[in-house]
């Protein structure tokens, strides 16, 4: 009876932190103004693969989340990122020292899925885990209507997102690499996707050391 009950409480416990929302406190709106000229940020842009341990603040991760794939058209809810027939299949999930985070770009907040530490289990580079910011890339093919979305249009489409995490790093100062060497097998269940969310592409960001 009291192993029941225990369940029961881990798992009521594990539901109320998966629902948690950042507060627009903890998570402000995303500046859309600034940074380098576009011909600057690509002259920039490149891939660096260590980082300093300071955490990014609050404000920095907002803004790169929107230059990732946020809304950029309210009144169509268009994208920053491109995608085929306009699915938004791609979903970007954060990972931290504070725990695993969903992205709802559509509403612009963080919504907390569990409060581990996941960082280390990400990518198989022992550089990846001294990031202090991991963006995780999934593809949600249920949004597509192509089946074939996961290795095609969906890769194409999170290539998209990729650079513009690329440019946007290259216009603040921050490092980034796109990591494709992944834990495929581990993370679905770390990041509690379900059958139709695939992981395809990771970005480790932080501080230039």
């Amino acid at each position: 009876m009291y192993k029941y009950l225990s369940v029961l409480a881990v798992l009521f416990l594990f539901s109320c932190n998966k629902s948690k929302t950042i507060s627009s406190d903890e998570f402000p709106k995303p500046e859309n103004t600034g940074g380098m000229p576009l011909m600057t940020a690509l002259s920039k842009r490149e891939s660096i693969r260590e980082f300093k341990a300071e955490d990014l603040s609050q404000k920095t991760l907002s803004n790169l989340l929107w230059a990732a794939n946020g809304v950029n058209r309210p009144l169509t809810n268009g994208r920053t990122a491109p995608s085929a027939n306009n699915k938004q299949e791609i979903e970007i999930y954060v990972a931290n020292k504070k725990g695993v985070f969903f992205y709802d770009a559509l509403k612009h907040q963080l919504n907390k899925v569990n409060g581990n530490d996941i960082r280390s289990k990400i990518g198989k580079q022992d550089y990846v885990e001294t990031a202090p910011t991991i963006l995780i890339l999934v593809a949600n093919i249920e949004k597509t209507s192509h089946p074939d979305s996961l290795q095609m249009v969906s890769g194409i489409d999170a290539g998209y997102v990729s650079q513009n995490i690329y440019l946007y790093c290259a216009s603040f100062n921050l490092a980034t690499v796109a990591l494709a060497w992944l834990n495929y097998e581990e993370l679905p269940q770390l990041l509690g996707l379900n059958k139709y969310q695939h992981v395809l592409l990771a970005h480790p960001v932080g501080l230039k050391k």
